[in-house]
């Protein structure tokens, strides 16, 4: 087996675990935020877009994990051009996943610092660079075609 199947087998199993510890904490937060009288309804302090954006994060996780493990199967069965799809999918999921827990942090730190915009500029700043920087290094990989290591 060449090298880049073992750091792909090793990738995705570290983010099988690191994914099954979101979920439970996932699985946490939302026994904090119900009533325990009433099963699954939401408390009425419970932040609806807060709750709604973990729950978007936490599928994306398993889906993400999911193409992960798909990608391994082709690499197994050595199908490239779907090794590559797999692995652009891998890419737009963790941008998409990095994109909105950045705006779930610009957010909170607004509501923290008392909604100062002068605080969270910087953070907005950030937030572009990072997206650029993803979406150029999923283009680059895509024209390459290059895995993730390699």
């Amino acid at each position: 087996m060449d090298i880049v199947f073992n750091t792909d087998f090793i990738n995705t199993f570290i983010q099988a675990i690191w994914s099954g510890l979101f979920l439970i904490s996932f699985l946490h937060m939302w026994s904090l935020k119900v009533e325990e009288q009433t099963w699954w309804r939401i408390k009425e302090e419970a932040n609806q877009y807060l709750l709604a954006a973990a729950s978007v994060m936490c599928a994306l996780i398993a889906l993400d994990l999911a193409v992960s493990i798909l990608r391994i199967a082709y690499v197994l069965r050595g199908n490239t051009t779907a090794d590559r799809i797999a692995l652009l999918l891998n890419n737009s999921i963790e941008m998409i996943v990095i994109v909105l827990a950045d705006s779930v942090l610009i957010y909170r730190c607004w509501l923290v610092n008392f909604h100062q915009w002068c605080l969270i500029y910087p953070l907005f700043v950030l937030l572009f660079a990072s997206t650029a920087c993803l979406v150029y290094s999923s283009r680059s990989q895509w024209n390459n075609g290059t895995t993730q290591h390699g």
